[in-house]
């Protein structure tokens, strides 16, 4: 699989853990310190960069979640990753992203009230309390 904008790793490290192989792609050098500082990061094979950074290889799968596509403002810029995910998989293989829709709004929503709640550990036990907070630019 390929995960390109992959971040922190957070889906990377769970393909992999499955038993499957990843390359994770990001242009965040930070991202990806911390992605390499994870548990089972050795199972991922990191890449600094874009989609011009693609390895050679077949894919079954390449993904861009987490709004990745939607960072890709300039048409250009669009066609030439598609070029990029499209030679690196192989036929038949699939290219799946999410992006949100804009005339929704959701941000609207993303406020103290809506949001706050206690997070919790696998074993049950209290993470902390969290919530949203809109920023206004």
């Amino acid at each position: 699989m390929l995960d390109l904008g992959c971040g922190t790793g957070r889906v990377s490290l769970a393909v992999a853990a499955a038993g499957h192989r990843v390359v994770g792609i990001d242009p965040n050098a930070n991202s990806l310190a911390a992605a390499r500082g994870k548990r089972g990061a050795e199972g991922v094979t990191w890449i600094d960069g874009t989609s011009a950074q693609i390895p050679e290889g077949s894919f079954d799968v390449a993904i861009m979640t987490a709004h990745v596509a939607q960072a890709i403002s300039d048409d250009a810029d669009w066609s030439r990753t598609l070029a990029d995910v499209h030679r690196a998989i192989v036929p038949g293989g699939r290219l799946a992203f999410d992006s949100r829709d804009p005339d929704a709004r959701a941000w609207e929503r993303w406020t103290p009230a809506n949001t706050r709640g206690t997070r919790f550990l696998p074993d049950g036990s209290a993470a902390g309390r969290s919530w949203h907070r809109r920023f206004h630019c």
